[in-house]
């Protein structure tokens, strides 16, 4: 998961789509707060263990999922599923290639990994 750091996170979100199946309004099953789209939903929800809630899970129905865990005021843990955001052309998956051989010379030198991805992101979108 990504490390919460304030702006960053706000942009984790970009793009980001709900599942059709998990449509808004959605509404907390514990305390029925509802929240009526994406932006209300991660503006009232907080992250979970201070990261961004971003999770990919492989389904073997649906293809690759992504999963924004939050947790609601009440201290429930939501989870929406959200489409696939990746570019799945070959130069996309090169760029990925190439960020985690990045990843992996900064764990070499000593980075934590959550600051290590932080940082080139950080350094790839200025």
């Amino acid at each position: 998961m990504m490390q919460d750091t304030g702006e960053s996170v706000s942009s984790a979100y970009v793009g980001l789509r709900a599942r059709p199946n998990d449509a808004f309004p959605r509404t907390c099953v514990r305390c029925q707060c509802q929240f009526s789209d994406l932006d209300d939903f991660v503006a009232n929800t907080s992250p979970i263990f201070r990261a961004s809630g971003l999770m990919e899970r492989d389904d073997p129905a649906d293809g690759t999922v992504i999963l924004l865990l939050r947790n609601c005021t009440c201290g429930t843990t939501l989870a929406l599923r959200c489409e696939d955001r990746r570019d799945g052309t070959e130069k996309g998956t090169f760029r990925r290639r190439r960020f985690e051989t990045m990843v992996a010379l900064l764990l070499e030198a000593g980075v934590e990994p959550g600051m290590a991805r932080a940082e080139l992101r950080r350094m790839l979108h200025v």
